[in-house]
């Protein structure tokens, strides 16, 4: 069977895609013919994230234009028309992100227009996230919730052999105009998942600009899932909802299996450093840090780059990290104000500024480059939280810095919270409704703060490396309070209301998992 993966990666910004390039690697390990319609080095002159953090003087700046083949819509669509009809696909897939949704669809409408017996299936974090929306799409044609490999392999399977496709697990689709679901496939074992095949990507995915220099980079995994609830990301939604699958939700490969895998495609492709893509890369026991330090430094040899929370931050494990090569460590900060970050964010990170301040410190001491990640424009956020922010940073000198500007992506508290306040513009056509109609990555504030003009948001995000540096100075009325002391929950009646609804849609996920639990003790 033919098979076209579309990716309506939207910016400009090159990484290869791990979810979809197993998909890819396990359909043609099981003798489909794969094609790839790749917009990311056309539908840009540049990388948009990478001059957004340049222009803020977040990153040192890189030349990667030669990377780049700018193409307009319309000659991205007339490449488009010709791959439909040169390939003749039996079938057209595609991953989404909200960022690149909306273009998607845009893509998704041309080959219905061209040929609209090609059926479409489509998957990624917002169908997921919003499987029941998405799939109204009149463009769409089924969609997989969740992770795709195990699903994608038995529907192609039932495609190909002219079977009923609507047996699939994690399977959303319509039928007479009515849109069905089936129960969610168990979750993938890591260790069973093939070595990716990257032959269909191209070359200037691995080209990486790090630190002002640049890498040829692989992007891998060491693990999937996350501990944290943090009220802005998809995760805790996610884990609500497959909770009921009874799969383990947080998994790890055998450092074995990890190192065998990086060895081969760091040969293959000639590459001189990895990412990795794990939301907590840290949270590692002692014997298992131990061997991929071992492995690492033995058989791999090459800088790597990680994310990982503040929680699992150790002496032990940044000693093990700084032996074998770590080039890098990413950690989300968001907040400098404790209270914002404990009850609207949901980060729970109870032991205050100081003992972060204490943590980052760790990190410089063992010489490994940090990276702190920050955010402002939440609901209920304040002009004097924002300048926390900049006071914490100021206090923990990081090597590099972000700031952004949060977005309400579909799916997560912080979305419902400004949806139901009415504080973003949302859609009401077929397959978008409710999702914020402005969305999309670095761009400007989309939340309408009740205490913050959008104009005095984007200022503090575009001069932000000035005041943390000190060649701006900070207001003279956000400086009279240390980090994290602003008024707290009772004198902000508007954040508090804020951090009791987020609550209730807490409590609520809790009340969910005790009944999936009740109802599986009573089969018992």
């Amino acid at each position: 069977m033919k098979i076209l993966f579309l990716y309506p990666n939207f910016g400009g910004y090159g990484k290869i895609p791990i979810g979809m390039s197993l998909v890819m690697t396990i359909l043609k390990n099981e003798g489909h013919e794969i094609e790839l319609f790749d917009v990311s080095f056309i539908i840009s002159d540049h990388n948009f994230n990478d001059e957004q953090m340049e222009r803020v003087k977040a990153v040192k700046e890189t030349d990667t234009s030669h990377l780049y083949d700018h193409r307009t819509h319309d000659e991205i669509d007339n490449l488009l028309t010709s791959k439909i009809k040169n390939f003749s696909p039996d079938l057209v897939t595609a991953s989404i992100v909200e960022d690149n949704y909306r273009y998607c669809h845009r893509l998704l409408k041309l080959i219905k227009t061209i040929n609209p017996k090609i059926p479409t299936i489509v998957g990624g974090s917002t169908p997921s996230i919003a499987a029941s929306t998405v799939i109204e799409n009149p463009y769409i044609d089924y969609l997989i919730k969740g992770e795709a490999e195990g699903p994608m392999s038995e529907f192609c399977s039932l495609m190909e052999k002219k079977e009923d496709v609507t047996k699939t697990g994690s399977l959303y689709y319509k039928k007479n105009g009515v849109v069905h679901h089936n129960k969610l496939a168990p979750l993938a074992n890591m260790d069973e998942l093939p070595i990716m095949d990257w032959s269909f990507w191209d070359d200037a995915h691995f080209v990486k600009a790090y630190d002002g220099k640049l890498y040829r980079q692989g992007n891998i995994e060491m693990s999937r899932g996350c501990p944290q609830k943090c009220t802005y990301c998809i995760n805790e939604t996610l884990r609500n909802e497959f909770f009921e699958t009874g799969s383990k939700l947080i998994r790890k490969k055998s450092v074995r299996r990890l190192i065998d895998e990086t060895k081969i495609l760091r040969d293959k492709h000639n590459l001189t450093m990895f990412s990795f893509a794990d939301d907590n890369f840290l949270a590692l026991t002692r014997d298992k840090m131990d061997e991929f330090r071992d492995l690492w430094k033995k058989e791999i040899g090459v800088p790597f780059w990680l994310n990982t929370t503040l929680e699992s931050v150790t002496d032990w494990r940044l000693a093990a990290l700084k032996e074998c090569g770590c080039a890098g460590i990413g950690i989300g900060l968001e907040s400098g104000n404790e209270w914002l970050r404990n009850h609207i964010l949901k980060r729970n990170t109870k032991n205050g500024n100081e003992v972060l301040c204490e943590t980052f410190n760790l990190i410089k001491k063992h010489g490994i480059r940090l990276t702190c990640n920050t955010m402002i424009g939440f609901p209920g956020e304040t002009k004097a939280d924002m300048f926390e922010t900049v006071k914490l940073m100021k206090r923990i000198q990081p090597q590099s810095y972000d700031i952004a500007i949060v977005a309400p992506y579909t799916g997560t508290p912080i979305h419902n919270l400004a949806h139901s306040r009415g504080l973003i513009d949302i859609d009401t056509e077929p397959g978008f409704v409710n999702m914020d109609m402005n969305i999309g990555y670095r761009r400007g504030s989309v939340i309408r703060n009740p205490y913050v003009s959008e104009k005095e948001i984007t200022d503090i995000v575009n001069n932000f490396f000035d005041y943390v540096s000190g060649k701006l100075p900070i207001p003279e009325e956000f400086m009279d309070e240390a980090p994290g002391t602003s008024p707290t929950a009772p004198e902000r009646t508007g954040s508090f209301e804020e951090a009791k609804f987020i609550d209730f849609i807490f409590q609520n996920a809790e009340k969910e998992k005790d009944q999936i639990r009740s109802s599986r003790n009573n089969k018992r």
